[in-house]
């Protein structure tokens, strides 16, 4: 029940900062929540869910620095912030619902 409330909220708050772009503590905590998971696992998907979020925190917190954006820089957040959120869902389905069997994570559990 735990790991899927942490999916849960962590869906939740990359959607929020996805589209609003605001409030840090969402950010924070998102990290945080996903931080648990990345250290105790290992999986490829996990690492990528991982990846993808730390580069949008890398432009959610460097675009307002950035001088007079380009056309660019929204795209490219939008665009690690969709990977972010779609491999949080498929971490969620193939390990969670066990879709993938020999996943490390349900061979884990099921030992």
């Amino acid at each position: 029940f735990f790991n899927l409330f942490i999916h849960i909220l962590l869906f939740f708050a990359s959607f929020y900062l996805t589209f609003t772009f605001a409030n840090l503590l969402s950010l924070l905590s998102a990290f945080l929540s996903f931080s648990y998971f990345f250290i105790n696992t290992n999986s490829l998907l996990e690492s990528l869910t991982f990846f993808s979020f730390f580069i949008t925190l890398l432009f959610f917190l460097l675009l307002p620095h950035l001088p007079s954006p380009p056309p660019l820089h929204p795209i490219l957040l939008f665009f690690f912030s969709s990977i972010f959120i779609s491999s949080s869902i498929l971490d969620f389905l193939f390990f969670n619902l066990s879709i993938l069997p020999f996943s490390s994570l349900s061979y884990y559990y099921n030992t």
